[in-house]
């Protein structure tokens, strides 16, 4: 606000900021997806549009309801954004992954919680820098936000504390490809980088199976129950490539594991465009060699053409001698519609094949999924063609994050069926930060008008 001696000025510095923040997550996209830097001129756009009016609501009403507006604002806003094509992605409230204790409100309110958390911190403390601030002055403004402060992190702990309902364990593997498309020197990988490049997918399969073997064989050494592979690791849905189908059954017999196996098929039609038509999915394989279930990722990257194939339809979570099975595909997991619906159908554990691309978002984008974990209370296992590999327990906390590179990681981890309230809260309580904003923004502009009036 000091800064700022104009709604203009005001407003743009708002959009600045946002377009600082989106820019830096996204360098260092490959060359094929510059159009994704788009995103961020967007939401600076929507920012301002957002923000350029406060300057003279918080000054007319003397900054009274400064908290009131920034916290409801800033969540509802991140609420909203859920549905668009950004969906999650640079939410505030991600920034605090590591802190077990500050996100279980998740499990309530999702991801705006946190940020809704954050931002009434960030108020109380910014609260001496507005024009014409005293204690007194202040006095009730401060007290209630320490006490929605104090609530929320009371509550944190509560949730955090309580014990978690377990139907059973099981040791789970997650398998790291390390192959990341910005870096230039892959070692061994180069191989498999280029042929995947050049869409050679008999040999690209080939290749990525026998790095695959030698990591599932790893597993095995570690006990695994249930071994994932990264998003698209196969070029060719091995259903229908007989050699492939029986040496991966073959491999989960020997294994005696539950494998979850990824591809990619493309559209052989359009093989020579620079993003052809392709189908993304994935085949969970039994300890008996039988291929059992197959997924189709249902949200797929539609926006600038980064995706183009059918979508999945069916959401039911596959029943293993393990458990039940909640499986999805990278990107599924940025929304929460269709993790909801597993979780209501008896998901016991969060199963994720990832392909995250570059630079910041290979941790970024794990970070950001883990709160699917605390939302519904469940373990989460994602193995990633990138970086991008975590397990993670059902309050989120991390058990397994490696380095980059080639590598597997095993963890014991518990299957849950209870329900937090996320479904229930976390809808009502976006909505009403939604309504709160517009109608205090409505009520105090209209205040403002009528005693500009009388004047």
């Amino acid at each position: 606000v000091r800064f700022s001696r104009t709604d203009i000025s005001f407003g743009v510095n708002f959009s600045v900021l946002a377009l600082v923040w989106y820019t830096g997550m996204l360098r260092n996209i490959p060359p094929d997806y510059k159009l994704i830097y788009a995103i961020p001129v967007i939401v600076s756009v929507l920012f301002f549009l957002l923000t350029f009016r406060l300057r003279r609501i918080f000054a007319a009403s003397g900054y009274r309801w400064f908290t009131l507006l920034m916290a409801t604002g800033f969540t509802g806003f991140e609420f909203l954004r859920q549905h668009l094509p950004t969906a999650q992605f640079a939410m505030l409230g991600t920034s605090q992954y590591s802190h077990p204790s500050v996100i279980q409100v998740a499990s309530w309110f999702g991801v705006p919680g946190i940020t809704f958390l954050v931002i009434m911190v960030n108020c109380t403390i910014a609260l001496p820098l507005v024009p014409g601030f005293t204690p007194g002055r202040f006095k009730l403004h401060i007290a209630a936000n320490l006490l929605i402060i104090a609530f929320l992190v009371s509550l944190n702990f509560i949730l955090l504390n309580r014990p978690v309902v377990e139907t059973g364990r099981i040791t789970a593997s997650a398998v790291q490809l390390g192959l990341a498309p910005e870096a230039h020197n892959q070692g061994t990988l180069a191989v498999s980088a280029a042929l995947m490049k050049e869409k050679k997918s008999a040999e690209a399969t080939l290749f990525n199976l026998e790095i695959m073997e030698k990591l599932t064989a790893r597993a095995v050494k570690d006990k695994a129950e249930i071994i994932v592979w990264p998003e698209i690791i196969l070029l060719s849905d091995p259903f229908i490539t007989p050699a492939i189908k029986e040496r991966i059954s073959a491999l989960a017999v020997k294994s005696r594991a539950y494998i979850v196996v990824p591809f990619l098929e493309y559209d052989k039609n359009e093989i020579d465009k620079p993003h052809p038509s392709s189908t993304n999915g994935t085949w969970v394989v039994s300890p008996e060699g039988k291929y059992i279930f197959r997924y189709l990722k249902q949200h797929r990257v539609r926006a600038f053409g980064i995706e183009k194939g059918p979508a999945g339809t069916i959401n039911d979570p596959p029943d293993t001698t393990l458990g039940r099975l909640g499986l999805f595909i990278c990107y599924d997991t940025d929304y929460n519609d269709l993790v909801i619906d597993q979780v209501n159908k008896g998901a016991e554990i969060l199963v994720i094949p990832t392909h995250d691309m570059a630079e910041f978002i290979t941790r970024h984008h794990p970070y950001m999924i883990m709160f699917r974990a605390v939302e519904h209370g469940r373990s989460m296992v994602k193995a990633d063609f990138v970086h991008g590999t975590m397990i993670t327990d059902p309050r989120g906390r991390i058990i397994s994050d490696p380095a980059d590179g080639t590598c597997v990681v095993t963890a014991d981890v518990p299957l849950c069926r209870t329900r937090t309230l996320f479904h229930v809260l976390a809808p009502l309580f976006g909505t009403a930060c939604c309504f709160i904003f517009l109608a205090a923004a409505l009520l105090l502009s209209r205040k403002r008008s009528k005693d500009t009036a009388l004047l």
